[in-house]
């Protein structure tokens, strides 16, 4: 019994000590080295950063600013929609416009005026419901509009576990000689979990307290890998590179990057863009050509692909 014993011991001192050495040559097999796809970041017209202007930056400062032992994961495969939302709005899922770019295109007539719906296949949407605008003083709250648009996307089906805690908000202003500038709708904006709100969800609400609109830019995936991220100085070779969005208003002779953090980029809005990544987040100082200065933002991405 005890020789028995003795080589199990054995045998489970070999097996750990292979699996520790496993780990140590090949790491953890969930983790990917290469995975997605390269983001084409879209510029704004006419480069306000050129290869003249000089950057400032410490990259021990930048990556004592980045959380340690933090996974970040490749969200992937956008699960088709079932179009089931096209039934709950009214229309018939059978009749519709096919657009150029896929997505369909139904139209019915409201109440009030037109109501209308375009949707891609992964089921992001604009949705305008029937219900006409108001255009007297808005008497509601922020707070008031919020609460009937988050039960509204309830009652639709529509609030995903994916929207974060981040909220904005959208005021439509009118404005006449007689009575001066009013509010007299508001747009409440959902953010998720993607850099600029490329993923969102927006209800607008008028002075009714009736929701006049939907745009819902989100997709549910089938797929999540954690991955690898590469360097904050990596990142900072893909920007000079040219890959990367530039948000700066003036022409830049110096960019100082004070701020780094690791965010997700969706590009949900666009049919053929099927992951949402991560990618590094800079904020700085850019002083002008005209030697003012203002803040920037500069976005790169961070997984290998």
């Amino acid at each position: 019994m005890k020789k028995k014993l003795i080589v199990l011991i054995i045998a489970i001192i070999v097996l750990s000590l292979v699996g520790a050495l496993l780990f140590f040559f090949y790491g953890d097999d969930n983790v990917e080295e290469y995975f997605g796809q390269e983001i084409e970041f879209s510029q704004m017209p006419g480069a306000t950063v050129t290869s003249d202007t000089n950057l400032e930056y410490n990259v021990d400062e930048l990556n004592s600013q980045l959380p340690k032992n933090t996974k970040y994961s490749v969200l992937y495969n956008p699960i088709l929609t079932d179009y089931k939302i096209v039934s709950q709005f009214g229309f018939n899922i059978d009749d519709y416009s096919l657009w150029n770019d896929g997505r369909r295109s139904y139209s019915a007539d409201g109440p009030d005026k037109e109501k209308w719906l375009i949707i891609d296949k992964y089921g992001s949407f604009s949705y305008t419901t029937g219900v006409g605008s108001t255009n007297f003083e808005m008497p509601l709250s922020d707070k008031e509009c919020y609460n009937i648009a988050k039960k509204y996307l309830q009652e639709q089906g529509l609030y995903s576990k994916r929207l974060g805690k981040e909220i904005s908000y959208n005021k439509t202003e009118l404005y006449s000689l007689s009575e001066g500038s009013k509010i007299t709708a508001v747009g409440i904006n959902f953010l998720v979990d993607n850099t600029y709100g490329n993923a969102r969800i927006m209800v607008e609400v008028n002075g009714n307290g009736e929701v006049t609109s939907v745009t819902y830019n989100l997709r549910e995936y089938a797929g999540n890998k954690t991955v690898k991220l590469i360097s904050v100085q990596e990142a900072i070779e893909r920007f000079k590179e040219g890959k990367a969005y530039i948000d700066v208003e003036n022409p830049s002779s110096n960019l100082k990057f004070e701020k780094v953090t690791v965010q997700y980029w969706g590009q949900e809005r666009h049919e053929d863009n099927l992951f949402v990544q991560p990618v590094y987040y800079f904020e700085g100082t850019s002083t002008t050509t005209g030697g003012k200065t203002e803040p920037f933002s500069i976005t790169v991405q961070a997984n290998k692909y």
